[in-house]
């Protein structure tokens, strides 16, 4: 019956990194608060857990991280030298 989908559906589980392609950013922006902090028992979390869970909601958020702006960066100015 429908219960038992919807609970079948709420014990499933996704590798971390997968997080950001199982619904879709929009979905996600339309879904999620807009920092993980805001949720319970986040500031229990190591320091890199938590910077791991920001950089994950950045993610399913489709906001780039720091880290892809900086391989950005790098990326055109070897370009840029290269020319």
């Amino acid at each position: 019956d429908r219960r038992n989908a919807a609970a079948a559906g709420a014990t499933r589980w996704h590798h971390f990194e997968c997080f950001p392609r199982m619904k879709g950013a929009k979905w996600m922006a339309a879904n999620l608060p807009p920092d993980p902090s805001t949720l319970g028992g986040f500031s229990e979390l190591k320091k890199a857990d938590q910077k791991k869970v920001t950089q994950l909601w950045k993610a399913m958020l489709g906001q780039p991280s720091a880290k892809s702006k900086s391989s950005k960066a790098s990326a055109a100015a070897a370009a840029a030298a290269a020319a």
